[in-house]
């Protein structure tokens, strides 16, 4: 949701000295999401497609992963997930998810957060749908938030690298920034984030913990009254679910997609996130992904906003009952 203080803070940075990459107002940024999240070291980057690529980059050649092994992630995530592991030269192992889209009791070398969902424990997160105070308690050695411009938090376009641990920051650091350290100049790239960005972001943070309550209060509702509607399947509730998303799974693709169209005529917007990474012709390590696939045929994720009103959800949930009613 962005606000009348949003759109003052990236005025205020219009009016100032700096507006590119790096910057006062960059490291402020980094320095509040790090206290927010509870990570030390915070890497603010135009992209979270670009911070997955330097996490690859840096983490798996650390930890004694090289280059042209596989990394195994789960097949129900955005296909960045997947394409910045080949780009940073690695293939792709594909893990089946539970039922419902998320991948659980077991370790992956990549992990994806989805829906906002915490449960997922990899060596890298992917968690471009999560951003929750304290959320460093979570196993991963690096975490990578987005900040894209319909993410919990957002800076119009970015992400966000955290970590705790501090050769992997300064590993990382240089590769984001042009390979330039304190050491000298190696090779890297530029995928700062602009001053511009990072004072939205900045803005953003200090309306977090009100907004998360928002979406909290809206997954309620959906959760307590879509229960009576026997074919529909809601999210596990889970304490520590940002609810970025609230996808639902019915019982077929042709009811998913007639309700799509009957939601969408009564002016409610959807999403189908996402199609199966298993289908893509680059993945080269693939198995029949049972699960993933059903998931991606019949799920659907409803409105979710901290700018949505509970009239809004109510609308929603009727109008949804009124599909099924009829």
């Amino acid at each position: 949701m962005i606000t009348t203080k949003d759109k003052r803070a990236v005025s205020k940075i219009l009016g100032s000295d700096w507006i590119a990459g790096n910057g006062e107002t960059v490291e402020e940024f980094e320095a509040a999401i790090a206290e927010y999240t509870g990570y030390k070291y915070a890497i603010a980057v135009n992209s979270a497609t670009s911070g997955l690529f330097v996490a690859y980059s840096v983490v798996f050649p650390y930890i004694g992963i090289p280059q042209g092994q596989a990394l195994s992630m789960p097949a129900n995530t955005f296909v960045a997930t997947a394409n910045m592991a080949i780009a940073a030269g690695y293939k792709v192992k594909l893990v089946d998810t539970d039922v419902d889209g998320i991948l659980r009791d077991r370790i992956t070398h990549v992990s994806v957060t989805y829906s906002g969902n915490p449960e997922p424990q990899g060596i890298v997160g992917d968690d471009a749908h999560y951003v929750m105070r304290n959320m460093a308690q979570r196993s991963q050695l690096v975490s990578v938030l987005s900040t894209h411009a319909i993410k919990p938090i957002t800076t119009g376009e970015g992400g966000v690298i955290l970590t705790n641990d501090s050769v992997l920051h300064d590993k990382m650091r240089k590769m984001a920034d042009h390979g330039r350290s304190k050491d000298g100049l190696g090779f890297g790239y530029n995928f700062r984030m602009p001053a511009i960005n990072a004072a939205f972001g900045l803005s953003q943070l200090l309306a977090a913990d009100e907004n998360l309550e928002t979406r909290k209060a809206i997954a309620s509702m959906y959760h307590n009254q879509l229960r009576d509607i026997l074919p529909v399947q809601r999210p596990v509730w889970h304490d520590n679910h940002c609810w970025h998303l609230y996808p639902i799974r019915v019982e077929d693709q042709t009811t998913r997609d007639r309700l799509r169209q009957f939601l969408f005529d009564n002016n409610i917007g959807t999403q189908v996130n996402y199609v199966a990474l298993d289908t893509y012709d680059h993945i080269e390590e693939r198995e029949y992904q049972q699960n993933a696939r059903e998931y991606a045929r019949y799920s659907l994720s409803i409105p979710m906003s901290a700018a949505m009103t509970q009239e809004d959800a109510q609308y929603v949930i009727d109008t949804i009952k009124e599909f099924y009613n009829a």
